[in-house]
């Protein structure tokens, strides 16, 4: 049991540091190329809310749970409506986009969506 390990781990915390570390920066490469991959590609996004960094920004969020940050016009309210959206630039842990057209009218809006079995 794990009991009979306490206070006898046989990996030092110098070791542990560095491969979460390695795992780490090998996570965040993967992240940021996946992210890029995507940019110039269309994009329906839900509008999730105004960004907690940037009342200018919109986040919402793509069908595959990617957030994107796209600018904000405050006279227009998005807010829970689908919109297609343009990716022009990427970061590991979020997209940059712009809108693609007007938001989906609620009786095209989809309610399911289908993705491709791999």
């Amino acid at each position: 049991p794990a009991a009979r390990w306490e206070g006898r781990d046989p990996v030092p915390n110098p070791v542990k540091k560095d491969r979460l570390n390695r795992l780490m920066e090998l996570q965040y490469q993967i992240s940021w190329e996946a992210n890029q991959a995507l940019v110039g590609s269309k994009q329906l996004c839900l509008v999730e809310g105004v960004s907690k960094k940037n009342d200018r920004v919109w986040a919402c969020r793509t069908h595959s749970n990617k957030v994107v940050l796209i600018d904000r016009d405050p006279a227009v309210d998005l807010l829970d409506q689908f919109v297609p959206v343009r990716i022009t630039g990427a970061k590991t842990f979020y997209l940059i986009g712009e809108k693609a057209g007007a938001p989906l009218d609620a009786a095209k809006r989809p309610r399911r969506i289908e993705l491709p079995m791999a």
